[in-house]
């Protein structure tokens, strides 16, 4: 609901993968309660029995350790119908888990972007919505800022530190304000790729513009997970997918 009022108008799927994920936990939870209560109801069982035995070993006052095999022998079984409990339940939720951290995972990535976006320099223009915005190193220039990817373009927005105040010629007041480096159509980028970059040659990107555009291929140094999600949403908007 937040990312819609924010008017992030795309990963249309989330709503109904929402509503398909909790269907289909409505539909396991009801037996999958009913199996663990019954396993459980099993192991507790097996070791109020062997509280029962350990309490009357206790009660002899013998603490020979001849006295205790019959208690750990049985400590085996009731360990062993735990591991089943645990197995049969992580089998029966793996497959619903997975598509929850799916949905989460996107939503985590819509949150930063709009969460980067709420300072962003640049001026929005009519129907356009963002898609995505990651925190990344420009190498060519050195540059800390942000990169952007919205439906109509492509924004790479650096940060610098203004000078405020001054004592003495020593800096005493300062701060750190975006602009935008670079701003261009969507489709003036002609490539984007996944690669090794800088001097350890860590996880980062490679975009290509058009010719006419002047600029030359940037290189930008980020996070391997955030590398991913640049590279899926800049082939969704090339597809067509996102105008559609």
């Amino acid at each position: 609901s937040r990312i819609r009022q924010a008017k992030y108008r795309f990963l249309t799927y989330l709503e109904t993968d929402q509503a398909a994920l909790a269907q289909e936990w409505n539909n396991i939870s009801p037996e999958l309660r009913t199996t663990v209560n019954m396993k459980a109801q099993n192991i507790r069982s097996q070791t109020q029995m062997l509280q029962q035995k350990l309490s009357q070993k206790a009660g002899l006052g013998n603490y020979n350790q001849s006295n205790l095999v019959e208690i750990e022998t049985g400590i085996a079984p009731a360990r062993s119908s735990l591991s089943e409990m645990y197995n049969s339940i992580n089998s029966s939720i793996s497959p619903t888990e997975q598509k929850f951290e799916n949905i989460n995972e996107d939503l985590n990535h819509v949150e930063s972007t709009l969460s980067i976006l709420q300072g962003a320099s640049f001026n929005w223009e009519q129907e356009e919505t963002p898609i995505l915005a990651i925190e990344a190193k420009e190498l060519n220039s050195d540059s800390k800022g942000f990169l952007t990817l919205t439906n109509l373009k492509f924004v790479f927005e650096h940060q610098k530190e203004i000078v405020l105040k001054k004592t003495l010629f020593i800096v005493t007041e300062k701060k750190v304000v975006r602009e935008v480096k670079v701003q261009k159509p969507i489709g003036m980028v002609t490539d984007l790729t996944q690669g090794k970059v800088g001097f350890f040659k860590g996880t980062g990107l490679y975009i290509k513009f058009a010719q006419e555009s002047g600029i030359p291929e940037m290189k930008f140094d980020t996070s391997s997970q955030d590398a991913e999600w640049v590279t899926k949403n800049y082939k969704y908007i090339m597809s067509g997918e996102a105008e559609k």
